[in-house]
C-alpha cells in the first residue's frame, strides 16, 4: 500500500461514487471506495476490508493500484434475516454484541442471498442449530392486534371523509363521560403516531420543528381532534386521578397542566429533580419540576386512546453528525407553525421517520433548496467542527448575538411515536382531587 503515492488529478475528474481508492486512516493505508462527496475538500469512504465508513480529507485519498484491486473485499455487508431496524433499541444491540463477544467473535453463517447486503442466518459456532438471531426477531402479531389496526384505519377514513361527525355528536356523553363509581382501565402507554405515507399528503400543516431530522406535521382533522382532546381534559381535570408513583417511569402516558393549557403527554426522561415529557399531540419536549408536577392518568375512552395527533417527517438533506443550530433556526423561520405544506416521501429510503421533500403549498417553495440557498448566503459552514479562539478586542463581537448554549440535539424520533403500542391497566387505588386543587400549574 505504501506504493500508492499518486494523487488524484486536481480537476477532480477521477473522483466519483463509487470509485476504488486507498485512504490513509490512523497512519495506515486501507483499501476503500468513495461513498459520498462532501464538497471539494472531504469525502466519505467505505473501508472495504473492515466494513466501516469514515470521513477523510481529500488529500489522504489516493488511486488504487491495479494489483491491489484484484483481491476481493475482506468484509461483506450482511443482514440477519427477519430482523428489522425499527424493532431494535440500544438494549437489543448491546445484547447482540455481548453474544458475539461470548462466541469470541466466531460464528457460523448461512448465506441466503447472492447480492449485497447478504441476508444470513447466524448460528452459534459449537451448538448445533442454535440460531442466535432468533432473539431479535419481530414478535408475531396476534389476530386481535390486526383487527384493532383495521378498526383504527377505518376510523381514520371516516374522519377524512367527515362521515363520523354525527357519530361523535350523538355518542359524546356515552363514550367520553367517565363513571368513577366503578373500576376502569386507564392508559399506561399511547399507541404510535400514523405515518405520512399511510394517510396521504393533503392538508398537511407544520406543527413543530425540532430540526431537519424531526419535523412534526398535522392533518386538518388532527388539529380539530387535538382541540377536542385538550378541551375534554380541561373539563375532566378535577376528576382525573393523580399519576401513581409506581407509574412514574419511561413512556408512561399521562395528562399535564402547563401554562394554563392541558395536554396528553408521555414521560421520556426522569432526572433527579425534574421530569422530561413529550407533548404527543404537539411534538414538543418540556421539563417540569419533579416535586411540583401535577400529572394525571387518562381513562381509556375512545377520545383519549387516539394515536398522537402528529406525524414525524425528515428532510432529504445530507445529514451531518449533529443538526446545526443555525440550520434549525432558519428552518423554523421558513416554516412557522401552521404553514400548509406538501410532503413527498423518498421511496428509496426505508427508514423512520420517513425522509422526503417539503413544499410550501401557497408559494410552491422547495424548502430544502431554499434552506440551502439561505445557508450559503449567510456563510454558515455546516461541516465546521472547529472553534475560533475568543478575542476580547474583536470589534465584531458587539454585533454578534451570544451563542445558544442550551441548544439540544435531538437525533432520534421519540420511541412513543415510532414504536408505541396502546397499553391499558387498572389503578389499584384511585385518589381524585378536590375543588381546591383544581387547575394547579405544574
Amino acid at each position: 500500500m505504501e506504493q500508492n503515492r499518486d494523487r488524484f488529478d486536481r480537476d477532480l475528474s477521477e473522483i466519483f461514487v463509487p470509485v476504488a481508492c486507498t485512504c490513509l486512516v490512523r497512519g495506515e493505508w486501507c483499501r476503500a471506495k468513495i461513498s459520498k462527496l462532501n464538497g471539494n475538500s472531504s469525502v466519505l469512504v467505505e473501508l472495504v476490508d473492515y466494513g466501516t465508513e469514515v470521513f477523510s480529507n481529500l488529500s489522504n485519498v489516493r488511486p488504487l493500484l491495479l494489483k491491489f484491486g484484484r483481491i476481493p473485499p475482506m468484509a461483506l455487508k450482511c443482514r440477519v434475516k427477519d430482523v428489522y431496524i425499527n424493532d431494535l433499541n440500544a438494549k437489543k444491540v448491546e445484547e447482540f454484541r455481548r453474544i458475539i463477544d461470548e462466541c469470541n467473535r466466531l460464528v457460523r453463517v448461512e448465506l441466503l442471498t447472492a447480492t449485497e447486503p447478504y441476508f444470513i442466518n447466524i448460528f452459534h459456532p459449537t451448538l448445533k442449530d442454535e440460531n442466535i438471531g432468533k432473539l431479535f426477531y419481530t414478535p408475531v402479531e396476534d389476530e386481535n392486534h390486526d383487527l384493532a389496526k383495521e378498526r383504527r384505519w377505518l376510523d381514520h377514513i371516516r374522519r377524512q371523509n367527515s362521515e363520523d361527525d354525527d357519530y361523535f355528536e350523538t355518542n359524546e356523553e356515552s363514550d367520553y363521560e367517565v363513571d368513577y363509581g366503578v373500576e376502569h382501565l386507564y392508559i399506561r402507554r399511547f399507541p404510535r403516531s400514523p405515518k405520512p405515507s399511510h394517510v396521504g399528503t393533503d392538508e398537511l400543516f407544520v406543527g413543530h420543528i425540532e430540526n431537519s431530522r424531526l419535523i412534526y406535521l398535522q392533518l386538518g382533522w388532527m388539529i380539530t381532534r387535538r382541540k377536542e382532546i385538550e378541551n375534554s381534559i380541561a373539563e375532566q381535570w378535577c376528576r382525573l386521578p393523580k399519576l401513581p408513583s409506581k407509574w412514574l417511569n419511561m413512556n408512561t402516558a399521562c395528562a399535564a397542566h402547563l401554562g394554563g393549557s392541558f395536554y396528553r403527554a408521555s414521560i421520556t426522561r426522569i432526572l433527579a429533580d425534574s421530569i422530561q415529557m413529550l407533548l404527543i399531540d404537539d411534538g414538543r419536549h418540556v421539563f417540569v419540576d419533579k416535586l411540583m408536577a401535577d400529572l394525571r392518568v387518562l381513562p381509556s375512552t375512545d377520545l383519549y386512546v387516539e394515536p398522537p395527533m402528529v406525524m414525524v417527517t425528515s428532510l432529504d438533506i445530507d445529514s451531518e453528525p449533529f443538526p446545526h443550530p443555525s440550520c434549525t433556526v432558519l428552518l423554523r423561520k421558513i416554516l412557522p407553525a401552521g404553514t400548509q405544506v406538501q410532503f413527498l416521501p423518498d421511496k428509496r429510503h426505508k427508514r423512520s421517520p420517513p425522509r422526503g421533500k417539503l413544499f410550501v403549498v401557497e408559494s410552491s417553495l422547495d424548502v430544502e433548496r431554499h434552506l440551502c440557498q439561505r445557508l450559503r448566503e449567510t456563510g454558515v459552514q455546516l461541516q465546521c467542527r472547529e472553534l475560533v479562539p475568543f478575542q476580547s478586542d474583536n470589534p465584531w463581537l458587539k454585533y454578534r448575538s451570544a451563542p445558544d448554549t442550551k441548544f439540544i440535539h435531538r437525533l432520534q424520533c421519540p420511541s412513543v411515536l415510532l414504536r408505541g403500542k396502546l397499553e391499558l391497566a387498572p389503578l389499584e387505588s384511585i385518589t381524585t382531587q378536590g375543588p381546591n386543587n383544581d387547575h394547579q400549574n405544574s
